[in-house]
C-alpha cells in the first residue's frame, strides 16, 4: 500500500484490526523505482504499485501502528508548527514594515495584530506543555530525553 497519509489511516486501522499483512510504502519510493513515467490515474498507479512490491519482495516490511503517544506527539508537534507559521506570517511583514516603512503605520498594524499574535503565543506556549508532559509522563521518552537507557 502507497502512504498517503491520512487519508489511508482508516484502512490501516480496519486491515491491522484484521490481522492482516500490510506493507506501507512511501510514494517516492515507488516513483523512482519506476523510472521515467507517463500517466497518472488510479489504475496506472495501482499497476505500478504491484509491480513494484514484485520486484522489491524481499524489502518488505510488515507495518505497525505507532504508540499512541506518538501519535500524539506527532499531532501537537504539526499543531506547534502550524502555529509558528502563523506567527511568522503576523511578526515578519511587521518587523518589515518597520525597517523600511510608515513608524505610525506600523504602529497601527501592530495594535491591528496584537491579539491575535498574543493569542497564538498563548496557544503555542500550550501546545509546547503539551508536549513536555507526553514526554515526562511515557517512560522510554523521559529516559531518550535525559540520555539514559530505554
Amino acid at each position: 500500500m502507497e502512504h498517503t497519509g491520512l487519508y489511508n489511516a482508516h484502512a490501516l486501522d480496519v486491515l491491522f484490526q484484521a490481522q492482516l499483512p500490510i506493507w506501507l510504502e512511501a510514494s517516492l519510493h515507488i516513483k523512482q523505482a519506476g523510472g521515467l513515467q507517463r500517466g497518472k490515474s488510479d489504475s496506472v498507479d495501482a499497476q505500478r504499485i504491484a509491480e513494484y512490491a514484485y520486484r522489491f519482495q524481499d524489502r518488505t516490511r510488515l507495518w505497525k501502528p505507532a504508540r499512541a503517544v506518538m501519535k500524539k506527539l506527532t499531532e501537537f508537534t504539526r499543531l506547534r508548527q502550524r502555529l509558528q507559521g502563523m506567527i511568522s506570517q503576523l511578526k515578519v511583514p511587521l518587523a518589515e514594515q518597520k525597517r523600511f516603512g510608515d513608524k505610525v503605520l506600523t504602529t497601527q498594524l501592530g495594535q491591528h495584530c496584537s491579539s491575535s499574535l498574543k493569542a497564538l503565543l498563548s496557544d503555542l506556549k500550550g501546545g509546547e506543555k503539551a508536549i513536555k508532559q507526553l514526554i515526562t509522563d511515557d517512560p522510554t521518552l523521559k529516559a531518550l530525553r535525559s540520555g539514559g537507557p530505554v
